[in-house]
């Protein structure tokens, strides 16, 4: 197990080699210079709209985003992070039981799944389990991503739903409050690392990236849990930089044959921020409170 409190010196020499994320983030955008920001302080643009940067990105990509060609001889080049006993299933019905079944067999191995409904749902924490199960029934090992939440909480209702086992686990903590969770409050399996800035994407896709690297000679598939995207973009107005990232990211699961979902509460953001970040991902897993699900 290990906390990453701050920057260890081996971090510091690897993320010394890697450029700025605005550089990852230019070379995206067709090379413009200067910081991203949303909004000038009187309130108008001075950077094209996210629409306008998925459907450049969409140009770029040939109509296939999601994907990276930034890989070294492994696979695994991290410059383009410069540019995270079950229980009753709480009164969901067992025709929902059914449809998420169904849902499973046709989302099927697709690597990135944005998961959007209202935050708290008892069938949240059902689909969250059983997409990062996936369908083998082999153990997983898993990256969780806990922004703005409490990772022993989030930890505990994988634990409890999860069909599977999980081998390796690593919790890349992101905390947006004083209370900090302690490494020494996690079984000795839990590798954790702390990013003390939400802000701080280029750390947590290194530390994504790296964690997928290490356990390439593992058996097992890899599965990853953010949680929540919603935090993510409640944390910093500068979403350019966020769509960015998951640009990023969702192309570096997909090299990695990994799998990875995405948590989002559509009640807190506009309809144009959520289309446009649903355009980053190959499906998007719809629930309500009542337990309906359906796939996008």
């Amino acid at each position: 197990m290990s906390s990453d409190e701050s920057r260890d010196p081996d971090a510091d020499e690897t993320e010394s080699d890697l450029g700025a994320l605005r550089d990852i983030a230019q070379d995206v955008d067709g090379g413009e210079e200067g910081r991203d920001t949303d909004t000038t302080p009187d309130g108008e643009s001075r950077s094209r709209t996210l629409s306008d940067l998925a459907e450049s990105i969409d140009r770029r990509t040939g109509g296939e985003p999601n994907r990276t060609d930034h890989a070294d001889p492994d696979g695994y080049a991290m410059d383009d992070w410069d540019a995270v006993d079950s229980p009753e299933t709480g009164g969901v019905s067992s025709s929902a039981e059914d449809t998420i079944a169904t849902l499973l067999e046709l989302v099927g191995d697709i690597p990135n799944v944005l998961v959007k409904g209202p935050e708290g749902a008892v069938i949240e924490d059902i689909l969250c389990s059983r997409l990062l199960a996936g369908r083998s029934g082999e153990p997983i090992d898993v990256v969780l991503v806990a922004i703005n939440e409490s990772p022993l909480q989030r930890l505990s209702i994988l634990r409890n739903y999860l069909p599977v086992e999980i081998g390796e686990l690593t919790v890349i903590h992101v905390p947006m409050y004083s209370d900090r969770v302690s490494a020494g409050e996690f079984d000795r399996s839990v590798n954790v690392q702390r990013v003390s800035d939400p802000t701080d994407l280029r750390r947590i896709g290194i530390l994504i990236s790296r964690t997928i690297a290490d356990w390439m000679d593992s058996t097992n598939e890899t599965a990853v849990c953010m949680h929540s995207l919603s935090e993510l973009l409640e944390a910093s107005t500068e979403h350019q930089r966020i769509f960015r990232f998951l640009h990023v990211l969702t192309g570096r699961i997909s090299t990695a044959n990994a799998r990875a979902q995405y948590h989002l509460d559509p009640s807190r953001h506009t309809t144009e921020t959520i289309g446009t970040f649903a355009s980053l991902f190959e499906a998007t897993v719809e629930y309500d409170e009542d337990g309906d699900v359906s796939l996008e």
